[in-house]
């Protein structure tokens, strides 16, 4: 392993809570990387099982690993804010507890992210696995900013958050995740990055998989997601305006009066045809 430079290229943010199960295999797929010039910063929201005691484990083979405890549970997003602000590299990429990146993930992103100056968000595509790392789906996003630019208004995600590398200066021209949008930070943030005329890509390859910890989503998240993802549009379409965009805010917005009942269905034949992609 090489000794990291005083300013690393890449800072990777993960926040954790309650993972004693299942952080091991997803700190040694950081730590193993082809790519080794980054600070891998962990911030433990208030875990209260084994977590700190195998982070500090890791921190103490590997001085890249840098821990910070908060005292009590945040959240993910405002964590994930905490990391950004105490990071140092130029790009800033995202993992979740239980994902399993490709030890060439963030050698390619950076070399990506290096060819194309205009992209500042690049992701890949993912699988699906279970906790005993069983490949069980698999997802596939827009490739280039024009399919992504064209997408974001769509009922599904243009990206996947734990997958992706981001430029830092994006958070310092426009603010960190925007903790108004409980279940969808990342959506806003890449309606962010599209108004300011930045491009976001994804590699066509798999170079995560994204661990599903339980079957199928609750009604009350669901219509959460619904919800924020209205009001971003809302608030962006004037920025990103053309017809399909108002379209597609109309939708979100009929989405969000259906009863209980009439919501799940309409979910699970979006599903079915793969339209509403979060929810694959």
């Amino acid at each position: 392993m090489q000794i990291p430079s005083k300013r690393p290229k890449v800072s990777v943010i993960m926040a954790v809570f309650n993972e004693e199960e299942c952080i091991k295999g997803t700190i040694e797929s950081i730590l193993n990387q082809t790519f080794d010039n980054f600070e891998f910063i962990i911030i433990n929201d208030g875990s209260t099982d084994g977590t700190q005691e195998i982070l500090e484990d890791y921190a103490q083979k590997d001085k890249r690993t840098k821990i910070f405890v908060n005292e009590k549970n945040i959240g993910p997003i405002k964590s994930a804010n905490l990391g950004i602000i105490r990071s140092k590299g130029e790009l800033v990429a995202r993992m979740d507890a239980g994902d399993i990146c490709q030890l060439d993930r963030f050698e390619k992103q950076v070399k990506f992210l290096d060819e194309n100056k205009n992209v500042y968000i690049v992701g890949s595509y993912h699988y699906w696995i279970d906790k005993e790392g069983q490949v069980i789906g698999a997802y596939r996003f827009p490739v280039t900013p024009e399919q992504t630019e064209k997408n974001l208004f769509r009922f599904g995600s243009i990206a996947a958050q734990p997958a992706v590398m981001i430029r830092k200066e994006l958070f310092e021209k426009t603010g960190l995740y925007n903790t108004l949008y409980q279940t969808s930070e990342e959506y806003d943030l890449y309606a962010r990055t599209i108004k300011n005329g930045w491009g976001i890509a994804n590699i066509p390859e798999f170079l995560i998989s994204i661990i599903r910890r339980r079957k199928g989503i609750t009604e009350k998240k669901i219509r959460a997601i619904f919800v924020n993802q209205a009001r971003i549009k809302a608030v962006y379409l004037p920025h990103i305006f053309n017809f399909q965009n108002f379209v597609y805010t109309l939708g979100s917005l009929f989405f969000i009066l259906l009863p209980a009942d009439l919501l799940r269905t309409v979910v699970k034949v979006s599903i079915r045809h793969q339209k509403i992609r979060e929810f694959f």
